[in-house]
């Protein structure tokens, strides 16, 4: 239960931290990944599991490719101030 717990809090802040931390939710999202990958390798339900191997590791790798292009994108400063500017307009 405590593995569905921290795997729950890394994607809900990945996803929230976002708007104003996109490299903040690039992070979170590849410890996500990380999580996931670890999670099918340590078989903590004993084999009562619903996902596969092949499963979790394609979300693993969806997890990895979603936070390393956030990280790289936003890298740059000025790709930072637009991201930014268009979530904090006022309409």
């Amino acid at each position: 239960m405590w593995a569905a717990a921290v795997w729950g809090v890394l994607l809900a802040g990945g996803f929230l931290c976002y708007p104003r931390r996109p490299r903040t939710a690039g992070v979170l999202l590849i410890l996500l990944a990380g999580w996931t990958f670890l999670l099918r390798s340590l078989n903590l339900g004993g084999g009562r599991t619903a996902t596969s191997v092949w499963a979790a590791l394609w979300l693993a790798a969806v997890w990895l490719v979603l936070g390393l292009a956030w990280i790289i994108r936003f890298s740059n400063p000025k790709a930072r101030a637009v991201h930014i500017e268009y979530w904090t307009a006022k309409n």
